[in-house]
């Protein structure tokens, strides 16, 4: 089973896609990481046990981040 995190942003460049993809690379957990014009959707392995360490290190980063708008 997957867990869904959805990143609504007004910036289309991927840098945060990217970011998101190195994080997650970074705690070695399998995701699929999408962008669709306003918004960047990632799946991960829900079982992962590091899943909740990683969810925290994006928070704290990307909250941070003016080009957020809604997640």
């Amino acid at each position: 089973m997957a867990f869904t995190l959805e990143v609504m942003t007004s910036f289309s460049q991927p840098t945060i896609k990217n970011y998101l993809i190195a994080t997650i690379r970074s705690f070695g957990i399998k995701a699929v990481v999408h962008q669709k014009k306003n918004k960047i959707i990632c799946a991960f392995e829900s079982s992962h046990e590091k899943l909740q360490e990683c969810l925290e290190t994006i928070a704290s980063t990307l909250t941070a981040s003016c080009f957020i708008t809604q997640s």
